[in-house]
């Protein structure tokens, strides 16, 4: 509308900071390898959405690498993460406490970010295809 692009270099900023953060390991529990912080999963499925949202959002604005950049860091430190979790049977799919606000499903929060990233992405490039 305006091709005013501050909102958009400003957007980018916010999304290399999430995934560049961890790489100071001079403060206290920084991992560079994991910097979506999933010993706290909240953290991964709050940035799975944020970045979700960013992609979506900004779709038309993105460069081609930037929506590469964008997708994989979902992927590395959102899904696979979420993946991973799910397969090891995390303390915070079944725990009753502040996880899970009590009686509600601890995959509700998770999930619901997964879901946000589906949508978007089969909202560009359509439903998948089963590879079998």
């Amino acid at each position: 509308m305006t091709n005013d692009t501050s909102w958009v270099d400003r957007t980018w900023r916010e999304l290399q900071n999430a995934v560049n953060w961890a790489n100071d390991t001079t403060i206290a529990g920084n991992d560079p390898t994991d910097p979506w912080n999933s010993q706290h999963f909240l953290d991964v499925g709050e940035l799975t959405a944020a970045f979700a949202i960013a992609y979506d959002w900004l779709y038309d604005q993105w460069t081609s690498d930037q929506k590469t950049t964008i997708v994989s860091n979902i992927v590395d430190y959102g899904l696979q993460k979420g993946v991973t979790q799910y397969s090891t049977n995390a303390f915070w799919l079944t725990v009753n406490g502040n996880w899970n606000c009590g009686k509600l499903d601890p995959h509700i929060e998770f999930t619901s970010y997964l879901i946000v990233f589906s949508m978007q992405w089969w909202s560009h490039y359509g439903m998948p295809r089963n590879p079998r």
